[in-house]
C-alpha cells in the first residue's frame, strides 16, 4: 500500500488532467457555433452562480445582520454554483483568445495601451503583494480568473458592442425581478428590516440575491442604464421592467449608487436622444434650453443671496451638519476608521503594503473591526494592501479606462463614459475593482472593458493625442 496508493493518486490526477483538457477542447469547438463567442454571455453565468449561492446560503438578516461571508455557504451546491460559473467564464475568455489570434488582427496603440495598463495593474496588486509583502499569501487559482477575463475582454474585436448591452440588460433585470419576488417568499434572506442608517426611517434595506445591498443597487442601476439604451420591443415590457429596476434601486438605499445613477442619467439622455444638437445656440431647442437654464440659475442665485444677506446660511448649514444624515455625510458612516487602519498598515510597509490578507479574518480580529472587509476606498485599499507600487499602477489603469471611456462615448451612446464616471464615484467609499476574484461588484468594470474593446474598429478616427485602433 505504501507504493500502490501514491501510484493510484498519480494515475487519477493524470486521468483528471486529460479529462479536463478534452472537456476544454470540446467546449472551445462548441463555441465555434456562436459568431460572437461566449464571452458576451458571461454575465448570465456570474449572476446565476452568485444568486444561487446566496439563495442556498444560511444568510438571515434577522439573526446575522447584513454581512455575507463564506461561512454562510454551508450548502455544497452553493459553492459548486460559483465554481461552475467561474469555469464558464474561463472557457469563454480562452475562446476569445483563440478567436483573436486566429483572425490575425493587429494590435493598435489603444488596445496595447489598455492591455499593458491592465497587466501592470494585475501584477502590482496581486503578484507583488502576494509574494513580496510582509504578509504573504499562498497561491490561489481564483487570482487568475480576473487576469484571464480581463485579457479576454480586451481582445474582443469585431463584436457588436450592443450585444453586451442586450445581454447585461436581460441578465441584470432578471436578477432584480427574482430578488424582488423573494421578498414575498423568503424576506429574511433578501430584506434587512432593522436598517437604521437610511434617509427614510423604518424603510427596510433590500439586498436581494446580491451579497450586499450596495451591490444590489449597483446591479439595478446597471440594468436601468442598459434598458434605457436598448429598450424591449414591447413598450409595456419596457415600462414594467423600468419599475422593477427603480424599486430595486430605491430599496437598496445605496447612497453612492444613487449619486452615480442621477449623475449618469443626464449623460445617457444627452447621447441617446441627440441632445447634443440642443446645445447649439443657433438651434431653436438650444435657445429654449439656455433660457430654462438661465431662469433656474437666476432663482437659485436669488435664494443663495437671500441666505447670505439675512444671515441664515450659517444656521442652515449648522442644522444640516448636526443632523444624523449630516454626520453620516461627513464621516462616511464610520469609514474614516477603516481608512485610518489601512493607511497605518501602508505606513509600516510603504512600497508593497500589508499584503493581500489585509482585512481578512486574521487581520480583522487583530484590529477589532469585524465589519470591515475592505478599505472602503479604492486608492486607500490599494495603498494598504499593495503599497505605493500597487496604488500607482491602479491610478495609471484608472486613467486609461477613463480616457478610453470618454473617447468612445459617442460609439457607446454615452455608456462607456457613464460606466467610467460611476466607477470613480464608487471609488470614494467602496472598492469597485478587485482582482483577487471575479465577483458581482466588478460587473460595471468588465462591461466597460468589453464596450471599449468591441468598438475598436477599422473605421475609428484617430484623436491627435491618443490614436485609437484604425
Amino acid at each position: 500500500m505504501e507504493y500502490l496508493f501514491p501510484a493510484v493518486l498519480l494515475f487519477v490526477a493524470f486521468a483528471a488532467a486529460i479529462a479536463i483538457s478534452l472537456a476544454g477542447v470540446g467546449a472551445l469547438n462548441f463555441t465555434g457555433k456562436y459568431k460572437s463567442g461566449l464571452l458576451p454571455y458571461y454575465c448570465y453565468a456570474l449572476l446565476m452562480g452568485n444568486g444561487v449561492a446566496v439563495l442556498l446560503s444560511t444568510r438571515n438578516y434577522l439573526d446575522t445582520g447584513e454581512l455575507f461571508s463564506e461561512s454562510t455557504l454551508s450548502n455544497p451546491v452553493a459553492a459548486l454554483a460559483i465554481k461552475v460559473a467561474s469555469l464558464f467564464v474561463m472557457i469563454a475568455a480562452v475562446d476569445q483568445f483563440v478567436r483573436f489570434f486566429k483572425s490575425n488582427k493587429k494590435f493598435y496603440f489603444s488596445r496595447v495601451f489598455l492591455f499593458l495598463s491592465f497587466a501592470a495593474f494585475w501584477v502590482c496588486n496581486i503578484i507583488l503583494p502576494a509574494y513580496f509583502s510582509p504578509h504573504r499569501a499562498s497561491m490561489e487559482l481564483s487570482w487568475t480568473y480576473s487576469l484571464v477575463l480581463g485579457c479576454g475582454l480586451i481582445l474582443i474585436s469585431g463584436v457588436d458592442g450592443y450585444k453586451f448591452i442586450e445581454h447585461f440588460r436581460n441578465a441584470t433585470l432578471s436578477f432584480c425581478f427574482v430578488s424582488l419576488v423573494l421578498i414575498f417568499i423568503k424576506p429574511s434572506l433578501v430584506l434587512q428590516t432593522n436598517y437604521a442608517q437610511g434617509y427614510i426611517p423604518g424603510l427596510p434595506r433590500f439586498a436581494g440575491l446580491a451579497p450586499h445591498a450596495i451591490l444590489m443597487g449597483m446591479i439595478a442601476s446597471l440594468a436601468l442604464w442598459c434598458l434605457f439604451l436598448q429598450p424591449f420591443q414591447s413598450r409595456k415590457l419596457t415600462i414594467a421592467f423600468s419599475m422593477i429596476g427603480m424599486i430595486a434601486l430605491f430599496l437598496s438605499q445605496a447612497k453612492n449608487i444613487w449619486i452615480s445613477f442621477f449623475i449618469s442619467m443626464p449623460i445617457l439622455m444627452y447621447y441617446r436622444s441627440d441632445f447634443s444638437e440642443w446645445f447649439k445656440i443657433n438651434h431653436s431647442k438650444g435657445r429654449f434650453l439656455y433660457f430654462v437654464v438661465l431662469i433656474l440659475g437666476f432663482f437659485l442665485g436669488l435664494g443663495g443671496l437671500y441666505l447670505v444677506v439675512f444671515g441664515n446660511l450659517d444656521r442652515f448649514l449648522a442644522g444640516i451638519l448636526r443632523s444624523e444624515q449630516g454626520s453620516q455625510l461627513l464621516t462616511f458612516t464610520g469609514r474614516e476608521q477603516i481608512w485610518a487602519v489601512a493607511l497605518s498598515e501602508w505606513e509600516r510597509s510603504p512600497l508593497l503594503g500589508y499584503g493581500l490578507p489585509l482585512f481578512g479574518p486574521d487581520h480583522r480580529n487583530a484590529v477589532g473591526m469585524f465589519f470591515a472587509t475592505s478599505g472602503h476606498n479604492q486608492i486607500i485599499d490599494n495603498l494598504g494592501r499593495s503599497g505605493l507600487i500597487g496604488a500607482i499602477a491602479s491610478v495609471v489603469h484608472f486613467l486609461a479606462v477613463t480616457i478610453l471611456g470618454y473617447l468612445f462615448r459617442h460609439k457607446t451612446q454615452g455608456l462607456s463614459w457613464v460606466l467610467a464616471l460611476s466607477l470613480l464615484v464608487r471609488m470614494i467609499s467602496e472598492v469597485p475593482i478587485t482582482l483577487a476574484s471575479i465577483s458581482l461588484d466588478t460587473l460595471p468594470y468588465y462591461l466597460l472593458l468589453g464596450m471599449i474593446a468591441a468598438n475598436m474598429k477599422l473605421s475609428d478616427p484617430k484623436p491627435s493625442f491618443l490614436k485609437m485602433e484604425s
